[in-house]
């Protein structure tokens, strides 16, 4: 009987998209084992407690990312004044040279790993003690396994010490790579082969890790986010924009262009929102607020203070675009059309498992009209309708027990 639960994963950054991870994550823990101790690793645990205010009797604890480097992660000025973006300019470069060095700690890791954890013991004991008590460690979803030093580094240490104590380890509903650094790759790959079972929410995902030998379950299995569904009452005259990257910024005008062309039509305003409290969507966002307001359109911005909000403002409207995986994924299980503006390969898969192929669009070869003419397609014909994926979800959970 599984009686005490490690669940690490991704939250705590400032992506609302994780924390709708970890709520999902938890209430199938607590469907599954609902007499198990509940012990959550968190970058951030004011956060975390927040997201989880209404599911009682958990225990968080700091990550090891956390323990190991510190608090790296600075929430994006708000505001985009020009001190601001100085005073993020210089935590920036600060924590360019800190991941420096974490290729010398990438070789070290990799080449003598007991003799890193010897070094880090002060930082680790916490952790280690929790994993005494432990029976079963859990890696949930999110797309953390990939060129991130630090995040690789911890959650390879996170297993390694679980398997050391004979814990069962399973890895659910990530994104794994893809990978540019050949240390990160290494490192990361140990970690799939330390996991005794493993599931993945995209196709490249799941072909890269039974390359290596991973032992995964043989079909994309979706976002555990997606296990939850939104029932919605009403909806507002709205769109929703939600940038990520700066090569949106590339045809930004026709983009714009676009929107203001479906706004006049129907009579819609739009909210130009981020799902990650980072400085370059915050920035991208902000470009892109000030061009539609020149174009005369009634926008506003909003900047989420939790998940909670960004769930409601997707699910109030009637259309999202989003450059961002989880502004889609929540726009899926609330059963609000949406239009995909990535084509990135976990977003083309997700695009393909919800049938939806044709409504994504390539940022750097924007077709004038073509966001008017998809959307025709989705009102006239009432396409983007939602499947359900609990069963899927749960079925593939189920056999690891």
């Amino acid at each position: 009987m599984i009686k005490n639960i490690i669940l690490s994963g991704g939250w705590g950054y400032g992506n609302l998209g994780d924390d709708a991870i970890l709520l999902s994550s938890v209430r199938l823990l607590r469907d599954k084992f609902p007499n198990a101790r509940i012990n959550i690793l968190t970058y951030c645990i004011r956060d975390s407690k927040k997201v989880l205010k209404d599911i009682g009797d958990l225990y968080f604890y700091e990550s090891l990312d956390r323990k190991l480097f510190g608090y790296n992660y600075h929430p994006a000025p708000i505001g985009n004044s020009k001190i601001d973006d100085i005073k993020f300019a210089i935590t920036k470069r600060i924590s360019i040279k800190k991941k420096l060095k974490t290729q010398k700690l990438l070789a070290e890791l990799y080449d003598n790993t007991e003799y890193f954890i010897e070094k880090c013991k002060f930082k680790l004991d916490e952790y280690c003690t929790l994993v005494k008590e432990c029976d079963l460690y859990i890696m949930s979803g999110g797309g953390y396994i990939l060129d991130w030093p630090y995040s690789v580094i911890s959650k390879y240490i996170e297993i390694y010490l679980a398997k050391k104590r004979n814990i069962k380890c399973f890895i659910t509903g990530i994104t794994y790579g893809p990978f540019y650094n050949k240390k990160v790759s290494l490192l990361a790959s140990r970690i799939i082969k330390l996991s005794d079972k493993i599931f993945v929410r995209d196709k490249f995902s799941l072909n890269d890790i039974i390359s290596i030998g991973g032992n995964c379950i043989k079909e994309v299995i979706p976002d555990i986010a997606l296990r939850d569904e939104v029932v919605v009452k009403s909806r507002k005259n709205k769109i929703i924009l939600i940038p990520f990257n700066r090569n949106l910024e590339y045809n930004a005008n026709e983009i714009c262009d676009d929107i203001s062309n479906i706004c006049n039509k129907y009579q819609y305003s739009v909210a130009v929102v981020v799902s990650q409290l980072w400085y370059n969507p915050i920035n991208v966002a902000n470009k892109f607020f000030y061009k539609l307001r020149s174009m005369e359109c009634d926008v506003e911005m909003i900047v989420p203070k939790d998940f909670y909000t960004l769930q409601s403002v997707i699910s109030e409207s009637q259309l999202v675009l989003s450059q961002n995986l989880h502004g889609l994924i929540l726009s899926h299980r609330s059963n609000t059309p949406l239009i995909c503006l990535n084509t990135t390969r976990k977003f083309v898969s997700f695009m393909e498992m919800i049938g939806g192929t044709d409504f994504i669009i390539d940022p750097m070869k924007f077709t004038k009209g073509c966001i008017s003419d998809m959307y025709e397609r989705i009102y006239l014909n009432k396409l983007n309708r939602k499947k359900s994926f609990k069963k899927q979800i749960d079925a593939a959970f189920e056999s690891f027990l």
